[in-house]
């Protein structure tokens, strides 16, 4: 346990010294948040023995990682040590961050050798022999089928840049496609393709590996008298920026000539076909060379802020713009419908107010939903504490998409802080009990007169509040994470990040919580909880009541499903790209046109519920607080019910495992945001009926 505790201490010290982006000694802590600037390369040393010392501010040795292997068909990752590739010398990195281990990135150094500015032809990495009878050599040429047949790509980092992989798509406008990864191989049969339309790869029913890599980079010197030069010996040395990485796998059968030391590409016989290996067992023998070769080219006018541009997810930003555009004219109509409605309403109350009275009649003539003042401050009949509780986990989610967002915008989360996002997220969120229980027990006071949380109740809103929503989502994830253990992915979780997980989770966010509802409890709420008559304001023997159709479940159901419509529409551009960043791995890096859209999304959301709890007011029907909530949390339905879509329809997941992931994860992302959704239209409804009915 004390292990476990001093994990703990770790990771929190290490995610605020991120902030502040610097390192701990001997503790090789990486920064997760700000600008990584690219690393300073040069030329000119003659000298290998130069090549790995650390104390100089350039380097020209270019040392390139291997990270998991994914794939847009599954779910499950791999690391790169499961498959049968040419290994380091050296293990996986052990500077990893939180967010780099929930998100199975396992980074490791790869045996390939490039000197800065040196062309390479070709050169023989390693050989790889798959014996027939061989029990442990058929497991692995399996594993490796397995991997080319379910499109399994590998993912390589330069200088903390992804390495790209650019194609052609038929019939696009665009000329090349890249990716962050590159495939492990193709598959060829009668109805499925992974081959890009190769005509070398024209036989069916087998599998082609990509075992000969042309590497590209691109390079950039340093003009800036900053950067300067340095002097070795009698040398001048130029600095240079890695502007881009990008390969072109090849298959390539090799034949190996006997008595050679297969150092370089002489010593094989390249051969007119493809490395082809056979759908079935193993007939014979097959070995598998891999090797490279390495190009430099120098670009211009480019800076290291633009590096990302070339492996981010090419999107026409027009769209956004359309959509925005779409979601402010929505905003504007359901503002004016407010502002008619409200003023309509005030002009009324304040008619009536005055006594006036009717033309056909001597009594005065007021509407019910007037007479609904001493109501509408109720509290709800039923899950008072289920509903404060909900409410403060919404606060406590909207208060992680703030700090996470505003981070993202200012550069603070940029893509190469691998994990740096998703550490973000974890410590705000836990972070953030205290907000959470503060609202919470605001909401809960609100219901009565007294301070109910001074009376012995704040441990059952404590527990309510810090336990429930998290613990449900602590179950689904320990499912999740047992899918990932039984297959051996890279996304299972360790049991110490666990445990640490559920440490921070009790030692840091549910004393917050405490502290936050004792601080919401200190005070009696002011709003209007006091229990007035029917009548209150009006002379009870001149109202003739105008009741209106109280048959108020009619109307409930068709208001539910529009209180989540309009949110959606909002957010499903933005959704659209969200969807494809996760499961088929693209970068998703507009941060700032996601920020706007989560901003209309949130007054769009208010304004919906506003109007609806207006209708339902003006229909007499003073149960507003659990409606306002479902209304607008209804949004979490639509978007679990367009995970559903984006299943059968666009992604390309196969196979029991992988399908009950996405479902795991698309239920804890609906989740959220019905939380987050119900807490905005609560709040929103809350401050309209105070407004409108208050003194």
């Amino acid at each position: 346990m004390q292990k476990v505790w001093i994990l703990v201490l770790r990771l929190i010290l290490s995610s605020c010294l991120s902030l502040c982006t610097l390192p701990v000694p001997g503790w090789h802590v990486a920064a997760n948040l700000g600008p990584r600037l690219p690393g300073k390369f040069c030329t000119k040393f003659n000298d290998d023995s130069v090549k790995h010392d650390t104390q100089r501010t350039c380097k020209n040795y270019i040392d390139v990682y291997v990270n998991s292997l994914d794939s847009p068909q599954t779910v499950l990752p791999f690391e790169y040590s499961r498959f049968d590739f040419c290994q380091s010398n050296k293990a996986a990195l052990s500077t990893q961050n939180l967010g780099q281990v929930l998100s199975g990135n396992r980074l490791q150094l790869s045996p390939l050798q490039i000197v800065f500015l040196k062309n390479q032809k070709c050169k023989v990495l390693c050989r790889k022999v798959y014996k027939q009878g061989n029990r442990k050599s058929e497991q692995q040429l399996h594993f490796l089928k397995q991997a080319i047949k379910w499109g399994y790509q590998h993912n390589w980092v330069v200088d903390d840049l992804p390495v790209r992989f650019c194609f052609e798509i038929a019939g696009s406008s665009m000329r090349d496609y890249c990716t962050a990864g590159f495939p492990v191989g193709c598959y060829m049969n009668g109805t499925k393709s992974t081959c890009f339309s190769n005509p070398r790869f024209n036989q069916e029913n087998v599998f082609y590996i990509n075992n000969h890599l042309d590497i590209i980079i691109g390079y950039q010197k340093i003009f800036s008298e900053a950067a300067g030069t340095e002097n070795v010996g009698n040398a001048d040395i130029y600095m240079y920026h890695i502007a881009y990485a990008q390969v072109k796998p090849k298959s390539i059968g090799y034949q190996v000539e006997h008595n050679s030391s297969h150092d370089e590409c002489s010593n094989v016989r390249s051969a007119a076909k493809s490395m082809s290996i056979p759908f079935g067992r193993l007939m014979d023998d097959i070995s598998i060379t891999y090797t490279y070769t390495v190009r430099f080219e120098e670009i211009q006018g480019q800076t290291f802020l633009s590096r990302w541009d070339r492996v981010s997810s090419a999107v026409n930003v027009e769209i956004f713009w359309f959509s925005l555009f779409n979601t402010l004219i929505e905003v504007a109509f359901m503002a004016l419908l407010i502002l008619v409605g409200f003023s309509r309403s005030q002009r009324e109350f304040s008619r009536y107010k005055h006594g006036e009275k009717s033309e056909n009649c001597s009594k005065q003539v007021v509407p019910g939903w007037l007479q609904l003042r001493g109501k509408v401050f109720r509290p709800p009949r039923r899950c008072k504490v289920l509903l404060a509780s909900f409410i403060g986990n919404g606060v406590q989610i909207l208060t992680t998409v703030v700090v996470t967002l505003s981070l993202a915008v200012f550069g603070l989360l940029v893509p190469a802080n691998r994990g740096g996002l998703l550490s973000c997220i974890v410590f705000s969120y836990f972070a953030s009990g205290l907000p959470s229980g503060f609202v919470a027990a605001k909401i809960y006071n609100s219901f009565y007169r007294v301070s109910r949380c001074q009376k012995g109740s704040n441990l059952a809103l404590t527990g309510v509040t810090a336990f429930l929503c998290p613990g449900l989502i602590f179950a689904v994830i320990f499912i999740l994470n047992l899918i990932h253990q039984y297959k051996g992915s890279a996304l299972v979780i360790p049991f110490q990040y666990a445990a640490a997980l559920v440490s921070m989770w009790i030692g840091v966010s549910v004393p917050l919580t405490w502290l936050g509802i004792f601080l919401g409890s200190g005070k009696k709420s002011h709003v209007h909880t006091e229990k007035l008559s029917e009548t209150d304001g009006f002379p009870s023997s001149d109202i003739v009541r105008l009741s209106g159709n109280r048959c108020h479940l009619c109307g409930q159901i068709y208001r539910l499903l529009i209180g989540g419509t309009l949110p959606f529409g909002s957010l499903f551009i933005q959704l659209f790209f969200i969807m494809n960043s996760l499961w088929f791995h693209q970068i998703f890096t507009h941060y700032g046109f996601l920020s706007m859209t989560v901003v209309l999304y949130a007054i769009l959301c208010g304004l919906t519920t506003i109007v609806l709890c207006f209708f339902q007011l003006r229909k007499e029907n003073s149960s507003w607080r659990w409606q306002s909530f479902l209304r607008a949390g209804f949004t979490g339905v639509y978007i679990f019910l367009d995970s559903i879509r984006y299943f059968f329809l666009k992604s390309e997941i196969t196979g029991i495992a992988s399908s009950l992931l996405y479902f795991g994860y698309s239920l804890i992302i609906a989740f959220v945001m019905f939380l987050l959704s119900g807490t905005l239209g609560y709040l929103a409804c809350f401050l309209f009926v105070s407004k409108m009915y208050g003194r």
